[in-house]
């Protein structure tokens, strides 16, 4: 009779283990949400704009996958969950954007490099601020970061009997691009997914590996972090692929690894459900789910954001004089980050020298602006105050508020072409390094040699005529406090040869940013996002209700692309770069020429000697 139970717990084990082998593991994942709470705007392909996005809406596409098996559902973000819109001013008071997502049901996150944009000490504070809680169930996972408190190197989470095993990382590029604290420790992050997917397969006994990666992937797979760590460290069964806002509609498979992206700012969901066959991942289904308003917002996260609104609202808009909703201004046609004729870089570069213009009354000479810091698009109707901050949404001033403020620097004459070639030629290889002028017009050709593309740089006068500068003469630039700080990595993108280094106005280098911060009548910073809106406000006439606002600069009258390669152009205006790039060519063809003469010889010698 003793042997009735055994059997039962015999049968009833083999019945568990039939039905796990048909199992479905559902990972949910996002990356790049960047404190979109309400969603973002966008144009559709007939001209419509569109709000997409949200978290109310994003929730409910979660809710209805998860309903169908959710003791086998997994929800996760790679990074960046702060910095883009009004909602992130609350960051180290309440980290509104873990703790809404924690009642989303995420269960790990990682750190992206924007997470830091406020310092290491403000994200510290904000994590402070959200493990207090102790009803909090989102695990932050750092692998590759060590000494944010609160964070851990991995979490093992059970679904459906099985352990996965989830660790976080920051790429290399994402972590070049951040303003973290170089005393940081930080461990490469191929270095650290290898220690991490053994230990979680040897010593936590992980049936699934599950990596958050805040690194991306490229259309250059030698430059694609997430391709190269997938093909270099083989323990990984999963990969969410955050940072460069990809939008894989199909995953990217190396080896038995599975890479997904599914763009920003929550405007998709992925999902990637694996087979479990025997306890391990043996195939997979992948799809990105579109966040619109096909979609039901949930009311209870949607009361949650309504709550942080009026939080924003009173602790920085009102202080501000303006609110989420304000009608700031009527533009009239739509300006983007990515256009080549009226380009947005243009227009802010614009409202730049004029926001110092009337602070000081003094017109600056240069202002400029790299495409990485323009995070929307600009697009025609009427725009608020809360469209316009999400352009220029990055960043925190000395003065502890949210927002990059403009700085002034000084270049000699002979610099500004190095200025130049960085949009001419670095911005191929780093698209956010493009760069946006205003008071300043170049020529360059196309067939150049990298580094030595630019031929002509002309500087605009205070009558509006462009002339060459005086090389020993300092120029005025505005700049945002992260592309004066950035500036740096000109030097060793370019090994050197081109190098930019900021001054104060009695030509000295700039030992400490606070010194440069442009600063309005009233003593208070000027914001990058600021000088833009108030540049929209400009065309206020009387009667108005709202100003209309109506750009048409072409990006082609500031950067004036010559087509092909002129030697005479070439040797004119050849700089150290180009001059020790040619000699090198020089030297080789005349050691080929010399080689191939030798061989020749020995050719012709042997020929003879056979005659």
């Amino acid at each position: 009779m003793k042997l009735k139970p055994f059997i039962l717990c015999v049968l009833l084990s083999a019945v568990r283990l039939q039905a796990q082998a048909a199992d479905t593991l559902t990972i949910l994942f996002t990356h790049d949400l960047h404190s979109y709470f309400t969603g973002s705007v966008e144009i559709d392909s007939n001209n419509c704009v569109l709000r997409t996005g949200g978290y109310a809406r994003l929730y409910t596409a979660i809710d209805q996958i998860r309903q169908e098996n959710p003791d086998a559902t997994l929800l996760v973000d790679g990074g960046d969950v702060a910095m883009g819109t009004f909602f992130h001013t609350l960051f180290t008071t309440h980290f509104a954007e873990l703790r809404l997502m924690d009642k989303m049901g995420y269960e790990a996150v990682t750190i992206g490099n924007h997470d830091f944009d406020f310092g290491v000490e403000a994200l510290q504070t904000a994590l402070h601020v959200y493990f207090s809680d102790t009803s909090h169930r989102c695990a932050v996972v750092a692998s590759n970061i060590k000494g944010l408190a609160g964070t851990e190197e991995y979490v093992v989470v059970t679904k459906a009997g099985y352990r996965i095993g989830i660790f976080g990382l920051l790429g290399t590029e994402a972590r070049s691009q951040s303003l973290i604290d170089k005393d940081l420790p930080y461990e490469n992050y191929l270095a650290a997914a290898a220690r991490m997917a053994k230990h979680l397969r040897d010593v936590e006994k992980a049936d699934v590996v599950l990596c958050l990666s805040h690194s991306g992937t490229h259309e250059n797979v030698k430059r694609s972090e997430d391709e190269q760590l997938a093909r270099r460290v083989p323990g990984i069964d999963v990969i969410v692929s955050g940072h460069t806002h990809s939008l894989l509609w199909k995953p990217i498979i190396e080896g038995h690894t599975v890479t997904g992206s599914a763009g920003a700012y929550g405007k998709y969901l992925g999902c990637i459900k694996l087979a479990m066959t025997n306890g391990k991942p043996q195939g997979f289904s992948y799809e990105v789910i579109k966040i619109d308003s096909a979609l039901t917002e949930n009311e209870a996260i949607k009361a949650s954001i309504d709550s942080y609104k009026r939080l924003v609202e009173a602790h920085y808009l009102e202080p501000e004089k303006t609110s989420f909703e304000e009608p700031l201004a009527k533009v009239m046609n739509s300006v983007l980050t990515s256009s080549d004729s009226i380009a947005l870089g243009s227009l802010i570069a614009d409202a730049f020298v004029e926001a110092v213009q009337k602070a000081e009354n003094e017109r600056p000479d240069i202002a400029i602006i790299p495409m990485g810091t323009i995070r929307e698009n600009l697009y025609a109707g009427t725009v608020t105050a809360e469209e316009v901050f999400n352009i220029l949404s990055l960043g925190v001033g000395e003065d502890k508020k949210p927002g990059f403020p403009l700085l002034k620097i000084y270049f000699y004459g002979r610099e500004l072409r190095d200025l130049c070639e960085v949009d001419a030629g670095i911005s191929e290889m780093v698209p956010d390094a493009q760069l946006f002028f205003s008071g300043l017009r170049y020529t360059y050709y196309s067939g150049s040699m990298f580094c030595n593309k630019v031929k002509r740089v002309t500087v605009q006068d205070s009558a509006g005529m462009y002339a060459v500068p005086d090389n020993n003469k300092l120029y005025s630039v505005i700049v945002g406090l992260y592309t004066a700080k950035m500036m740096g990595i000109v030097e060793e993108k370019t090994y050197g040869f081109l190098s930019l280094s900021p001054k104060n106005a009695a030509g000295q280098p700039i030992t400490d940013w606070s010194e440069t911060i442009v600063h309005d009548r009233e003593g208070r910073e000027i914001k990058e996002w600021v000088a833009l809106k108030n540049y929209l406000q400009s065309g206020r006439k009387e009667g108005d209700e709202i100003p209309t606002f109506d750009y048409n600069v072409q990006l082609q009258e500031r950067k004036i692309k010559q087509a092909g390669f002129s030697l005479f152009e070439e040797v004119k205006y050849l700089n150290t770069f180009a001059l020790c790039a040619y000699i090198t060519i020089l030297l080789l063809l005349i050691t080929l020429l010399l080689f191939s003469y030798k061989i020749l010889r020995k050719l012709v010698r042997y020929a003879n000697s056979k005659g």
